[in-house]
């Protein structure tokens, strides 16, 4: 079974500049993802998708293959299932398709391994979530000098929700 995992990381940050770069512990943000997949020994290939030279050369010397992220795919408006969808379709064949982002500098390793042998005969894809504390109706973004709610028309507490924790 063949078992990729792809970091999606685009150069043009917009809200701080070249933050998959930037240095949190002493390593950039885009390493410390790119070494817990690597850690996990769960894949088989490991591409770093960007269309920035600079955010490969930070994580070059890493066991990591590249994947040259499209125009299109590397703006604010391209969505993360946009960059997945061009990535499935332009790599090797593969069984195991897994998509990391670099902003999430804190997963472990071995969350990784423990996600990766979920995956069975009647589980063909997991998510990975983190609870959280505050009701996601608090959620709000800052457009121009107004705040406003992402949702509107939320009543369902947690509790209501029908997802399975592990």
């Amino acid at each position: 079974m063949t078992k990729v995992a792809i970091i999606s990381a685009r150069g043009g940050s917009t809200r701080l500049k070249d933050k998959n770069i930037r240095l949190l512990g002493g390593k950039p943000l885009i390493q410390w993802m790119v070494e817990a997949v690597l850690d996990s020994g769960e894949f088989d290939d490991v591409y770093v998708s960007t269309d920035s030279d600079k955010i490969f050369d930070a994580v070059k010397h890493l066991n990591v293959k590249r994947h040259v992220q499209p125009a299109q795919n590397a703006t604010v408006k391209a969505t993360a299932l946009n960059s997945m969808i061009d990535v499935m379709n332009d790599i090797p064949k593969y069984d195991v398709f897994a998509y990391f982002l670099p902003t999430c500098p804190f997963l472990e390793s071995k969350y990784i391994k423990d996600g990766v042998s979920k995956l069975s005969d009647t589980v063909d894809y997991l998510v990975s979530v983190s609870y959280y504390e505050e009701p996601v109706q608090l959620a709000c973004i800052k457009k121009d000098d107004d705040i406003i709610p992402v949702f509107d028309n939320l009543t369902a507490g947690c509790d209501e929700c029908k997802i399975e924790r592990w």
